[in-house]
């Protein structure tokens, strides 16, 4: 019951981020053109396919135009993520007959977001709400994860994922926080000795793409997405429940030593900050309704 309550209150950053439209976490891989502003170009009509769509399944309708998308995540190609992605482009790909054909870049190659119940790893043992008071931590760039932790006292900084080894190294930011994918990808525990498991965030992970794009496809193809779409993100789920227990080993073994962290504490340090976001900025729901979830 314990971890449920805080999963909920503290699922409230979630929650804020994803009713705006999450940009980074929240998660989120986003079908965008390459450069992230207008849709990736098509290609093609009834007559002018590409010989990869021509050769390809008769499932696409003979009206349907050639898309070529590219999809960008910073999941490592080898995460769950990574692998349930390249499941999701080779599906799109067979079942739309070859006319959607999605480009994948992984490994934060464009940029973007990160999934998995979200701990906190440091240098310094973290134990209770006071032991993060004054420490550096990255943080992702999003308001709702700045202003809750630094409710905390904790000071944040700003680091691109692909610089999160050299800055934690260097002393740039002295803890993290993130889930066990992360920091056993990103090799962490090289640099960081302790985790506490806070289960302080519940992320989501969803596939976006530009309205106009989407729009301009046909009926048949954007039941292709959405199908595939539904497929990949459950297998995406189960790989990422296998892996996690994985992960944590890794990182275990990789010298990260767990701490007895006082979840109920850090709940009760944040329970009249939270109440204060529902009553001025997050007023689509309160926080009465979220906690209930957890009864």
């Amino acid at each position: 019951m314990k971890s449920r309550k805080i999963m909920a209150l503290l699922c409230c950053t979630v929650l804020a981020a994803g009713l705006t439209g999450c940009s980074g976490s929240g998660t989120s891989s986003q079908v965008t053109s390459a450069a992230g502003q207008e849709p990736a170009g098509t290609s093609g009509d009834a007559g002018q396919k590409s010989e990869g769509a021509a050769a390809s399944s008769d499932a696409a309708a003979p009206e349907d135009k050639t898309f070529n998308i590219d999809l960008a995540t910073a999941y490592a190609s080898d995460g769950p993520a990574g692998v349930a992605l390249e499941q999701f482009v080779a599906d799109v790909a067979e079942q739309s007959g070859g006319t959607i054909n999605i480009s994948l870049f992984a490994d934060g190659t464009l940029g973007w977001h990160q999934r998995d119940v979200r701990e906190l790893a440091s240098n310094k043992e973290v134990k209770s709400p006071s032991d993060v008071a004054g420490l550096k931590l990255r943080l992702p760039g999003m308001t709702v994860y700045v202003d809750t932790w630094s409710a905390l006292g904790v000071s944040s900084t700003t680091v691109a994922m692909s610089e999160l080894y050299t800055a934690l190294q260097t002393k740039v930011a002295e803890a993290c926080e993130g889930g066990y994918e992360q920091m056993d990808t990103l090799k962490l525990y090289e640099v960081q000795k302790n985790i506490a498991e806070t289960d302080h965030v519940y992320e989501f992970v969803g596939l976006f793409i530009h309205k106009d794009l989407y729009d301009s496809m046909s009926d048949s193809q954007r039941q292709v997405l959405n199908d595939c779409a539904a497929k990949n993100l459950a297998y995406a789920d189960q790989l990422a429940k296998e892996n996690r227990e994985r992960y944590k080993k890794d990182c275990l073994d990789g010298g990260m030593v767990l701490v007895d962290v006082d979840r109920e504490a850090f709940r009760d340090a944040l329970t009249d900050f939270y109440k204060q976001q529902f009553e001025t900025k997050w007023n689509v729901s309160t926080y009465d309704e979220v906690m209930s979830y957890a009864k």
